[in-house]
């Protein structure tokens, strides 16, 4: 039930579980909780049990994780006024083992717009407003393994990097995956740098100008030899573009976020 606590205010939550992980959701309608740990992969939807209105409620919650679907019904949400306007919500787990807040950000504050790209070897670049702050930066990085770039209520982008060529040194994106939506609604599209597409582990093929439904409020489509995932209503969209080269394939990203919170290893290195 760890993966259950956290903090929510105005329609948004973020905090850490008792390990240390992320976890990140909204509220999707009135009397439903939808979130999920991005490190684990593992999503939860809390829905209000009936005659449990009130500053102190409890909700039947389904976790999804490795194991697939597990009930619990003794998930509890306490809600009251924060004195701005609007509410706090605190997230208890059966141990009433409460919550802390993600450290050094702004989970329930700032919003950030942002174009960010990584090309290349990899080459990163950010521009736009991010934790309040105009930036406008590129870096490298050549970390091998798999990263999760950034990620909010409803969306993550997760790289995965590998060496390129022969004792050069370098290091570029072998495959990219978002997921984006909520709960048992939530989608994970995966592009490689073979230009290979996997909506939900099953490969895919869509045909120039094509358009394929997600969830409800994500959808992805090729455009111009590329993939692009749109999430939050286009809010969030991550474009994937497979580069040949004799040195072996590698995938370029381009990635808008419109106005959302967000929180991630790329915002922390601009």
């Amino acid at each position: 039930m760890s993966a259950l606590s956290g903090v929510a205010n105005n329609g948004n939550f973020a905090g850490l579980n008792r390990i240390g992980q992320p976890i990140v959701g909204q509220r999707a309608a009135q009397g439903q909780w939808q979130g999920g740990n991005p490190v684990t992969g593992a999503t939860f939807e809390a829905n209000r049990l009936a005659n449990a209105a009130g500053p102190t409620s409890h909700w039947g919650v389904t976790r999804t994780g490795p194991l697939g679907a597990q009930q619990y019904n003794d998930f509890t949400l306490v809600n009251r006024p924060d004195g701005n306007g609007g509410h706090q919500v605190k997230a208890y787990d059966l141990n009433r083992s409460g919550f802390q807040p993600l450290p050094n950000q702004q989970p329930l504050g700032s919003r950030e717009s942002f174009d960010a790209s990584i090309t290349g070897d990899p080459h990163f670049k950010v521009e736009g407003t991010i934790n309040g702050q105009t930036v406008d930066s590129a870096f490298d990085n050549q970390d091998l393994g798999t990263r999760t770039q950034y990620q909010g209520s409803g969306f993550q982008l997760q790289t995965t990097t590998v060496p390129w060529g022969t004792d050069t040194g370098a290091a570029v994106v072998d495959s990219a995956t978002v997921k984006t939506g909520f709960g048992k609604n939530a989608d994970a599209v995966t592009v490689d740098a073979s230009g290979g597409l996997l909506v939900n582990g099953q490969a895919t093929t869509l045909e120039e100008g094509q358009t394929m439904d997600l969830n409800r409020t994500s959808s992805v489509t090729m455009q111009d030899g590329s993939y692009s995932v749109s999430s939050r209503n286009g809010k969030v969209t991550n474009t994937f573009t497979a580069v040949e080269n004799p040195n072996g394939n590698y995938l370029n990203i381009n990635s808008s976020v419109d106005n959302v919170q967000t929180v991630g290893w790329l915002q922390d290195q601009a």
